[in-house]
């Protein structure tokens, strides 16, 4: 191409992409000065949050009778904070259930003894940790031998 022809081009394309820039300024200004002004709509939400909201009011409310039946929701319960004798205390029961039952897989160890996931974690940890447990497999695989004590 010539020179002159890439310079016509160029100043084109140049005044296409200044008159959008302005286009899209002016828009979002008077978007934002009626927003402002209480006279216009709030801007549109993402497209996701658009749906859930559609189907949140799509779905049908609840009857009197539904509602009747509902307990009063309950107070936030809080985790209480383990001390490092709870996490020992619980560290010496799976230890001593894991040298009486070799090759059990996590589920059922915390199974027997009544641990939920959260208080099984640290524990279990710490033993591995110092070798007085050992483990074989991956993931949910994984069974647990007494180690040396």
């Amino acid at each position: 191409m010539s020179n002159k022809l890439q310079q016509i081009i160029q100043e084109k394309v140049e005044a296409l992409a200044a008159e959008i820039t302005d286009l899209a300024r002016a828009q979002v200004l008077e978007e934002v000065s009626a927003y402002l002004s209480g006279k216009g709509a709030a801007p549109a939400a993402p497209k996701a949050k658009r749906q859930k909201k559609a189907v949140k009011q799509a779905a049908p409310k609840a009857t009197k009778k539904r509602r009747a039946k509902k307990a009063a929701p309950a107070a936030r319960k809080y985790r209480k904070r383990r001390t490092g004798a709870d996490i020992a205390k619980m560290a010496g029961q799976i230890q001593k259930h894991v040298a009486a039952n070799p090759g059990q897989r996590a589920e059922q160890i915390k199974k027997t003894l009544g641990i939920a996931t959260s208080e099984w974690l640290r524990p279990i940890g710490m033993l591995i940790a110092t070798k007085k447990v050992k483990t074989r497999g991956r993931l949910r695989a994984t069974t647990y031998y007494p180690g040396r004590k």
